[in-house]
């Protein structure tokens, strides 16, 4: 007495599949691979217009961070006279802000570093004392405006 497996027996006639029932099988799978694929590009492309405003919000978020520390640490603030620069010292270091060519750039010791990409647009005002600076910024970042108000003297010390 032979064994056989499960599937071999329901295969015993051998008969096979006939064209037509080959190509309506394989119309049928066609059909549903490119409804799935209809379905999954147009998630793809709300999933990368959305990593694209994440990363716009990160970095309006870095810079003004960065700001805040900047302004916070350091002392002779002041704006150029376009409000297209920031330039301080800190430690006696004297230190720039500025936007160039869709990047908000930090200049120290004359080496340009980036703090953030995408910035479009700057402008600084620095209004008050050189005691009790108040600096304004306004940054665009895409379609993102911010309009900040920094005072460095809010400082937490005893």
């Amino acid at each position: 007495m032979e064994k056989r497996f499960f599937l071999c027996k329901l295969f015993e006639k051998n008969e096979g599949f006939t064209l037509i029932e080959v190509l309506i099988s394989s119309a049928i799978f066609l059909s549903l691979v490119v409804a799935i694929c209809s379905l999954l590009v147009p998630w793809g492309r709300v999933f990368n217009s959305l990593s694209q405003k994440i990363e716009e919000e990160e970095n309006l978020l870095g810079s003004v961070n960065t700001l805040f520390q900047l302004v916070r640490y350091s002392n002779n603030l002041q704006s150029s006279s376009d409000g297209k620069e920031l330039s301080m010292n800190m430690s006696s270091n004297p230190l720039k802000i500025y936007s160039q060519g869709g990047s908000l750039l930090l200049k120290n010791k004359g080496v340009a570093n980036p703090v953030a990409e995408g910035c479009s647009e700057v402008c600084f005002t620095v209004e008050g004392s050189k005691e009790k600076p108040l600096v304004s910024a306004h940054l665009v970042f895409g379609k993102e405006v911010l309009d900040i108000k920094i005072n460095s003297c809010l400082l937490l010390s005893p």
